[in-house]
């Protein structure tokens, strides 16, 4: 039987193509940051880095357009990083924002970039990368990987093949279930009423403001809280990934005016990799933004009663179809829109929702790394190109402590509302922690905070 050679170079696939299509008119960026306890040697650090570049075949692509976009993996690339000293221990947010804002060339190599906000005894690693070649998952991947590669040793050889598309792991779905999917989903697009948004500034647009940027926000709950709040989730029968969204709508719904429920629009990012065939590399988590759902929310609404809905469209969605679909609609969107700025002008205007979730669950990282220690490692989104009012929540769980970042766009999202609808959510899971059976938790019923 003859072995198959190594892949090194592969078409785009759909969701990579519109990542790099749109990277030609604004920023593809994605950040992760982990947070360090300990000095760091820049040196050690350059010898892990060119470690760790060896042995993830991501890091070292570039994109060839011609005939058609396609990843082509280099024997060797350069190692894009920088020293920044730290100022104070919120400089990594400021440095965060502006890599966010400062687009990787589409047509270079490599499509990341790797900063070290520099301290005594505590520094931040912000790791950018190009959304086309990866996603939360895969900047997890790359701390653990430098990270290991930093404290000693490391066991795991270097690839020479690339991951392949989602595309491609897919499989046939079938052409009667895909038509009852898109019956049902047409069906949706006619009779769903018109989702409200958050409200932006009052002054109309003025065509010399300066251009959308993302702001970043964030808080921690403690491992205390996690835990009581996971054994609510346990008695309640909900994932914390629905009840953390429930709690962004309630409270976003509380920064609008009135009682009534009012429609309100959720997408979320969510982990395909259960409804793929294998092999696939662990680089990629082929995170799939296409689960939508518009839910009723009046400030008095009940959370738990908004979780098991939105856990309901989650599941209901969570299927082959709907994968397909999306892959149906990208493919549409590139013969439609074949620039990049076809494209970047058409996200306001195609944009429904300004309400987002992205959840990378628990980190099964370690605590230390030889002598430094993992306290934080986080995803940071940009959504800039939105250019209205919009909040990204990235959620992710390491050592049992929740880390929950709002990335929003500025200047059409004011951070006062972006302040009240953080506040408001962590109102909610205190009261969620602190009751040991709640009969009803809205943010119109007050109680007590866990300290």
């Amino acid at each position: 039987m003859t072995r198959r050679p190594p892949a090194t170079r592969r078409p785009l696939g759909r969701g990579e193509q519109l990542w790099w299509q749109v990277s030609q008119a604004g920023s593809a960026n994605g950040t992760m940051v982990a947070a360090l306890g300990g000095p760091v040697d820049p040196d050690r650090l350059v010898r892990a880095l060119r470690q760790t570049v060896a042995q993830l075949p991501m890091l070292r692509v570039t994109v060839q357009s011609a005939p058609c976009p396609a990843f082509e993996l280099m024997a060797e690339a350069p190692l894009p990083w920088r020293i920044v000293p730290r100022a104070h221990a919120d400089h990594w947010r400021s440095l965060t924002e502006a890599d966010l804002q400062n687009a990787l060339p589409h047509d270079a190599a490599p499509l990341w970039r790797l900063t070290l906000v520099h301290g005594a005894d505590a520094s931040e690693l912000l790791f950018t990368f190009h959304h086309a070649t990866g996603d939360g998952l895969s900047g997890v991947l790359f701390f653990d990987t430098l990270l290991r590669c930093y404290s000693g040793p490391h066991a795991m050889g270097g690839r020479s093949s690339l991951p392949r598309a989602y595309d491609d792991l897919l499989g046939d779905v079938g052409a009667l279930p895909m038509l009852r999917h898109w019956t049902r989903w047409l069906w949706g697009q006619v009779t769903r009423p018109r989702s409200v948004l958050l409200p932006g500034p009052a002054e109309p647009d003025d065509p010399g403001r300066p251009a959308s940027t993302t702001r970043v926000l964030d808080i921690t709950l403690e491992p205390t809280v996690v835990r009581r709040l996971l054994a609510q989730c346990k008695v309640h029968g909900e994932s914390l990934n629905s009840l953390l969204s429930a709690a962004l709508l309630l409270a976003a719904r509380h920064t609008l005016d009135g009682e009534q429920a009012l429609p309100l629009m959720l997408t979320s990012a969510i982990n395909v990799r259960p409804l793929l065939t294998q092999p696939m590399h662990a680089e990629v988590g082929y995170y799939v933004t296409g689960i939508d759902g518009q839910y009723p929310v009046a400030p008095a609404s009940d959370l738990w009663a908004l979780s098991r809905a939105v856990g309901a469209r989650t599941q209901a969605q969570f299927t082959r179809e709907h994968v397909a679909h999306g892959l149906a609609l990208r493919r549409l969107l590139l013969a439609v829109k074949r620039s990049g700025h076809a494209l970047v002008d058409m996200i306001p205007q195609a944009t429904r929702n300004s309400l987002h979730v992205t959840n990378l669950g628990r980190l099964n990282l370690p605590g230390r790394y030889g002598d430094l220690e993992l306290r934080r490692c986080f995803h940071v989104a940009a959504v800039d190109l939105v250019r209205r009012p919009y909040i990204c929540l990235a959620a992710v769980t390491l050592a049992d402590a929740l880390q929950l970042t709002f990335s929003y766009c500025a200047p059409q999202t004011p951070q006062v509302l972006v302040e009240r609808v953080m506040h408001g959510m962590q109102h909610l899971l205190q009261r969620v922690a602190q009751d040991a059976r709640p009969n009803s938790i809205s943010l119109t019923n007050p109680g007590r905070k866990v300290a």
